[in-house]
């Protein structure tokens, strides 16, 4: 059984700037970065677990995994079956805020 995705205000605003600039640039590039995103999350939505922990706390387990130049950092919630994706940035960029 999958998980369901749910999606922060700043995962679903990452995306959009990202696959914006990326189109203005070279459209092409733009649908293969979406496309590698998109299987990525297909895959995630499967194993959720199959992928590294980015930064531990007692309350949540920060995990992040790689789709083409971009790390999307999400959280699992086991027991209702939900990931949660809170951030999606390029590998140059530093760490994340994720104070929301």
């Amino acid at each position: 059984m999958s998980f369901e995705l749910h999606w922060s205000t700043r995962a679903s605003r990452d995306l959009i700037r990202i696959i914006t600039e990326l189109d203005r640039r070279d459209p092409d590039w733009g649908t293969a970065v979406q496309q590698a995103i998109t299987e990525k999350l297909d895959r995630l939505a499967d194993n959720p677990f199959l992928s590294s922990i980015f930064r531990p706390n007692e309350w949540v387990e920060l995990r992040e995994v790689l789709a083409a130049s971009y790390r999307i950092f999400f959280t699992v919630d086991e027991a209702d079956r939900i990931v949660t994706l809170r951030r999606i940035v390029h590998v140059r960029q530093q760490d994340p805020d994720f104070s929301e």
